[in-house]
């Protein structure tokens, strides 16, 4: 619409919510309210559409070493996104960064468009759980040298089952008994 129709030049603003450039005609009054003349021109107005921002799903953040998630969506051409807050996240301008808050954060995402230079914004909440894993490891020596009777158990606590063990020299197991 017009920002104020009684103004010399008043400002136009229109909506696009396609993904596609929309052509609008817009048709221009002026009456002069002294003598009453009018006259009328008809402008075709150029929307461009705002570029997708999609910040992704909310996510859940086990805060444990190692841990992080992955946010935001695929990479469109001739996009450039921007992310805020700018703390405990990997790159600010990719496209799907990892982040890493230690308290609950929401980002923002802003993706411009480089030839139309149309801004849009999108956010996700990324909740952190601060779950406390412990393992401790009770052992059995063994009872005659090349005998298998040594035995090493790890009792893990906390965090979310099912859990996966590892001890030097040996893959990954589901048993806590190695």
């Amino acid at each position: 619409g017009l920002s104020n129709n009684l103004v010399p030049s008043p400002l136009i603003s229109l909506i696009n919510a396609t993904q596609t450039v929309q052509i609008l005609p817009y048709q221009l009054l002026v009456t002069d309210l002294v003598t009453g003349c009018a006259d009328s021109s008809t402008l075709q107005i150029r929307v461009n559409p705002l570029p997708i921002a999609n910040a992704g799903v909310d996510k859940i953040r086990v805060n444990c070493k190692g841990d992080s998630a992955q946010i935001g969506s695929l990479a469109i051409p001739n996009i450039d996104y921007t992310w805020s807050p700018n703390s405990f996240i990997s790159d600010i301008s990719a496209s799907q960064p990892w982040v890493k808050p230690i308290a609950n954060s929401y980002y923002i995402l802003k993706t411009k468009d480089r030839t139309t230079n149309c801004v849009n914004y999108d956010t996700v909440n990324v909740v952190v759980q601060n779950i406390v894993l412990s393992g401790t490891a009770v052992k059995q020596d063994l009872l005659c040298f090349k005998d298998n009777s040594g035995k090493v158990r790890i009792n893990a606590n906390g965090g979310y089952r099912p859990y996966r063990y590892w001890t030097t020299g040996k893959v990954a197991q589901a048993d806590s008994v190695v």
